[in-house]
C-alpha cells in the first residue's frame, strides 16, 4: 500500500481513516494518510466534491489492496 497526501478542491468529503475519527473535509482542507492505512472517501454534497491526491508507493509494491469492506 501507499502513503497518500491530498487536498479537497471543491465540495465536502467525508474521510474515514482506520483508527481515527471520521473527518469532514471541505474545499481548501488537506490530508495525509500513512502507508498501509485503510481509508475511504465519500462525497457528501450538496455540491460535487473534487479531490486531488498523490500516492507515494514503494518500488515493487502494489498501489492498493482491497479489504472486503461494505459499501
Amino acid at each position: 500500500m501507499s502513503a497518500e497526501v491530498g487536498y479537497i478542491v471543491t465540495g465536502t468529503v467525508e474521510m474515514a481513516i482506520h483508527g481515527r475519527p471520521t473527518l469532514t473535509l471541505r474545499a481548501g482542507d488537506g490530508f495525509l494518510i500513512p502507508p498501509r492505512t485503510p481509508r475511504n472517501a465519500r462525497d457528501i454534497g450538496p455540491d460535487t466534491g473534487h479531490m486531488l491526491s498523490t500516492c507515494i508507493v514503494e518500488t515493487g509494491q502494489p498501489l492498493a489492496s482491497f479489504t472486503g469492506g461494505t459499501s
